[in-house]
């Protein structure tokens, strides 16, 4: 009898922390996409958190591609006292059969991309 209380009472706080925890990724991850598109390519994404029921501007993300449909660069952004500010910058150069990804910082003093040199793969199509 005490083996079926226990087994019960430890399947009810797995069950409970499973469910809490579930509950809890769900309340803070409340993340909502608006994508444009134009003739099939997403061009940009807006990212809205929902709190509370109230929907506020987070992220953004604007894309850029060559005549082959590959993107080149795609920039972030932050939503901050109003209005969007860079954040970072990732360039994508096709050279033969590999890519080079170099990704950029926003200096907000210099008002300039930064690069960040220890973030740069190539890496090879085969």
């Amino acid at each position: 009898m005490k083996t079926n209380q226990f087994i019960r009472t430890t399947l009810f706080f797995i069950l409970f922390g499973l469910f809490g925890t579930f509950s809890f990724a769900k309340t803070h991850n409340n993340l909502i996409y608006d994508t444009e598109e134009v003739n099939g390519v997403m061009i940009s994404q807006t990212v809205y958190k929902q709190d509370d029921g109230i929907l506020a501007k987070y992220q953004k993300y604007t894309y850029e591609y060559d005549d082959n449909h590959r993107i080149t660069r795609n920039t972030s952004y932050k939503w901050s006292n109003g209005t969007w500010t860079k954040d970072m910058c990732i360039r994508h150069e096709y050279i033969d059969n590999s890519i080079k990804t170099t990704y950029y910082k926003w200096d907000n003093d210099k008002k300039e991309y930064i690069l960040q040199p220890n973030m740069t793969l190539i890496t090879e199509n085969n």
